[in-house]
C-alpha cells in the first residue's frame, strides 16, 4: 500500500510481457532519468517506496540510482511507447 492504494508489483519478465502486450517497452535510463526530473511520480503520487523495473533488468529508483537486480524480484513497472 502506498498512498492508500493497492499496487501490484511484477518480476522483470512479466514486466516486460504487460508492457509488449500494449505494444509499449520499459523504460530506458535516460527516459527514467526524464521522468524523475519531470516530479509527476510525486505530483500524482504514484509509488515511490520501491523501484521500477528498467531496460536491460536493472532496478530503477526514484532518487536516480540504477542497479542490475535478479529478475525474479517483484518491481513497480512503468511502460512508455516505443
Amino acid at each position: 500500500m502506498e498512498h492508500d492504494k493497492a499496487w501490484n508489483r511484477l518480476s522483470y519478465n512479466s514486466a516486460i510481457k504487460v508492457c509488449s502486450d500494449l505494444d509499449m517497452h520499459l523504460v530506458s535510463n535516460s527516459e527514467w532519468q526524464a521522468l524523475v526530473d519531470s516530479k509527476v511520480m510525486v505530483n500524482n503520487q504514484w509509488p515511490l517506496q520501491m523501484p521500477y523495473w528498467g531496460d536491460g533488468q536493472m532496478g530503477l529508483f526514484t532518487n536516480g540510482k540504477v542497479s542490475p537486480l535478479k529478475g525474479n524480484t517483484l518491481l513497480n513497472v512503468v511502460c512508455v511507447g516505443k
